[in-house]
C-alpha cells in the first residue's frame, strides 16, 4: 500500500545511510514496534494469575467437567 509520511529530515538522511531502500526500513521499523508492542501487552498481563485462589489447571479442568453431560 502506498502512503504518504511526514518525516523529519535528519531522520531520513540517516535512514538513507542505512539503506537505499527506504520503504524496506520503514517497513522493518514497523515490524519491530508492533513486535514490541505486543511483548509489552504480554509482560504487563504477566502474572496477573498469581492473586487467584485455583490454578490454571483446576479452572481448565472445572471448564472441562461442566461441558460434560
Amino acid at each position: 500500500m502506498k502512503t504518504s509520511v511526514q518525516i523529519p529530515d535528519e531522520i531520513y538522511r540517516q535512514t538513507k545511510l542505512l539503506s537505499d531502500n527506504f520503504s524496506f526500513v520503514v517497513t522493518q521499523a514497523l515490524i519491530d514496534l508492533l513486535k514490541k508492542s505486543k511483548t509489552k501487552k504480554g509482560l504487563k498481563t504477566f502474572g496477573s494469575w498469581e492473586s487467584r485462589d485455583k490454578t490454571s489447571a483446576d479452572l481448565v479442568n472445572e471448564m472441562r467437567k461442566d461441558r460434560e453431560i
